[in-house]
């Protein structure tokens, strides 16, 4: 069904803040008890002053920041320095109130009627925050727990009488203005955990989940294409917060395939990884289904409110175009699994020993665990395996405790040796949860120690003798950190950074001047152990 049964009620109490009643949101699902503690219908289109703080939409949202240009202007209409291309507007179809926001990639490279190019504020990047600390959200919430939930879609021209503007693609001006295309525009993550829907938490930490189509890419039309359609989220980039969660920076196994032209549903529950796997762990549910899509996340660190936590949604990277329809988006604080689901989760493993990507780990502690299951379910002896080295030692294993709460170790670990493998735990349904690992048991005490220089600079340049040093720019003798590296001679780096050349987080070296340069070399997080 299209319906939604629900208004929004608030009560601002000056003891105790916001208060919201039953709070409804989709058919695909019943409410969490108690409703949801915010949801945005889709049905208010505010355009909020500049400086004027959660102003917009429904009141409660906010475009003051730097991930947006929105010019106040809807979709459609006759273009021009009043209106210009993309925007936001509110639409009313199939007994559905909904609103569309399109970004159409990057107006100021194209000349506007009234002469000149477009300038902003230009709908090159629409993005809006709401405070979820004022209804009561911890500073930690991702950590602590939230469950999300929305309904969207791609919209097309074949989906929507409504308008949509042609495309500005980004460092495209020369070949003029492309039509909007027939099979929609969707968005991939973007600017270190950004994309249609965010949830950041104050104390450091981002995910991203966003409606991609397969002819979506990261900027203009230079760079490859996604080749997948459905819900794509932040990459699996390890266990701390990173800035290379970003579409094709990490496995590239967080995705949840559907055809985003249609109306879908979303429950989404996020929470601290209990393994120490990725930063966090996603359990998504889709148009009611009770099966959910388990996932090891890695948080970004973008972020665009200081000092909140908060829920953002729109397109904020220039280089990209997008266009989005949300019926409704709305959260619960803390952990809420759809009404059924529970049975259906699979176990849970806790207090692993090692910590993936442990180094000198002292052989004799062993591999340990905990597994856990839910409700009746149980598991057996033999639904634990592990695996290490390509080497089944599950037959080496002791699983011992209740078929509810098993504690696993294993004592055959060597010394001086690195170790990768998996620990699967299943129950009686053949529900499983894996844990990764990679370690090492280097005794350090038996470690012999060599140097390897470091990157070739100005043309196969090098030190003799190095000095370590944080030298902005200062030229000392035998420091590497200010020296200029020759692309193809010196060092190859293919990464690149972000479109406004101010993401610092993984930066090696550059040239004088703090300018950061695309022949200069950054670094990225891996998997690797030391």
């Amino acid at each position: 069904m299209l319906m939604k049964n629900c208004l929004l009620s608030l009560v601002l109490s000056s003891a105790i803040g916001f208060v919201a009643t039953q709070i409804h949101a989709g058919e695909a699902y019943p409410d969490p008890p108690g409703g949801w503690t915010y949801l945005f219908e889709g049905d208010q289109r505010i355009v909020g002053e500049a400086g004027s703080g959660f102003t917009s939409l429904d009141g409660t949202w906010s475009h003051d920041n730097g991930s947006d240009e929105w010019d106040g202007s809807e979709i459609g209409g006759t273009l021009g320095a009043e209106n210009k291309p993309g925007g936001v507007s509110m639409f009313t179809e199939d007994g559905v109130t909904y609103l569309r926001i399109q970004d159409t990639g990057d107006p100021r490279d194209f000349p506007q009627p009234e002469g000149g190019n477009y300038v902003d504020p230009s709908n090159r990047k629409i993005y809006f925050g709401h405070d979820m600390s004022a209804r009561g959200a911890s500073l930690s919430q991702l950590d602590d727990g939230v469950t999300l939930t929305f309904r969207a879609r791609l919209p097309t021209p074949s989906n929507t009488t409504f308008p949509l503007d042609p495309l500005h693609r980004d460092g495209q001006g020369a070949g003029g203005v492309l039509p909007f295309p027939e099979e929609g525009d969707g968005y991939v993550t973007s600017d270190g955990g950004k994309g249609n829907f965010v949830i950041k938490q104050s104390s450091g930490g981002a995910i991203a989940f966003s409606f991609t189509q397969t002819n979506d890419t990261t900027g203009g039309a230079t760079t490859p294409v996604a080749g997948f359609q459905g819900l794509t989220f932040n990459e699996f980039n390890g266990n701390q917060n990173s800035a290379m969660v970003n579409f094709g920076q990490g496995t590239g196994t967080n995705v949840v395939a559907f055809d985003p032209t249609e109306w879908h549903e979303l429950w989404i529950v996020m929470r601290r990884d209990p393994a120490n796997v990725g930063t966090h762990q996603g359990f998504i549910y889709v148009d009611g289904s009770l099966e959910p899509h388990i996932f090891s996340l890695t948080a970004g660190t973008g972020s665009d409110y200081a000092g909140i936590t908060y829920l953002a949604i729109g397109m904020t990277a220039t280089p990209q175009n997008a266009a989005l329809d949300i019926d409704f988006v709305g959260y619960r604080i803390g952990v809420e699994f759809p009404a059924g689901a529970i049975d259906n989760l699979p176990p849970e493993i806790t207090d692993v020993s090692p910590a993936t990507a442990t180094s000198f780990y002292p052989p004799e502690n062993g591999i340990s665990a905990t597994a856990t299951t839910q409700s009746t379910n149980s598991i057996p002896v033999d639904g634990v395996s592990l695996v290490l080295n390509g080497e089944d030692v599950s037959d080496a294993l002791s699983v011992t405790g209740t078929e509810q709460n098993r504690t696993i170790t294993y004592d055959g670990l060597e010394s001086n040796l690195s170790y990768v493998g998996q620990l699967v735990v299943a129950d009686q349904a053949g529900r499983s949860a894996t844990n990764a690992f990679s370690f090492d048991t280097f005794v350090e005490a038996e470690l012999r120690v060599i140097e390897a220089e470091d990157f070739n600079f100005d043309g196969g340049q090098f030190f003799d003798e190095v000095v370590l040093c944080n030298d902005f720019g200062g030229g000392t003798e035998g420091c590497y950190f200010d020296r200029v590296s020759v692309p193809g001679v010196d060092a190859l780096d293919t990464q690149g950074f972000t479109d406004d050349g101010t993401d610092l987080a993984n930066l090696y070296r550059f040239g004088p001047g703090l300018e950061m340069k695309e022949e200069e070399v950054d670094t990225i997080p891996t998997g690797d152990v030391l």
